[in-house]
């Protein structure tokens, strides 16, 4: 015998992360003022998969379909999909590393391992 289904079933959370992504792409959309034509011709994509997928018709994309959404627009697939958003996205690179190199500096100048005039710049 098959054992019964929960009530959260791949087929359930696929249905729930389509509709989170359905979501997403429609505020992006929103956001950059973003018509669908103009954006799948941009991105060299059919219209009718993404107006099918944003109206629930389906319920899902191909993942070359997406990235091709998100490298029309020069962003991550991640941030059009909303898994990736401005409140959880990690810093720049450049600004995280001149971060801590700033605070490694200012501690290695207050525990006199590093004086500012001499050591700071190599001559």
């Amino acid at each position: 015998m098959p054992p019964k289904k929960s009530p959260h079933s791949v087929n359930q959370l696929e249905k729930e992360r389509a509709e989170r992504i359905r979501h997403a792409i429609k505020a992006f959309m929103a956001d950059r003022n973003l018509k669908v034509l103009p954006w799948c011709k941009k991105a060299k994509v059919s219209e009718g998969t993404l107006r099918a997928f944003l109206k629930g018709d389906t319920e899902s994309m191909l993942g070359e379909t997406i990235e091709k959404l998100a490298e029309a627009e020069n962003i991550s697939v991640s941030t059009l999909t909303g898994e990736i958003t401005k409140e959880t996205a990690l810093p720049e690179p450049s600004v995280a590393i001149a971060d801590s190199m700033g605070r490694i500096l200012s501690l290695l100048v207050a525990k006199g391992l590093l004086t500012k005039k001499r050591d700071q710049y190599p001559p």
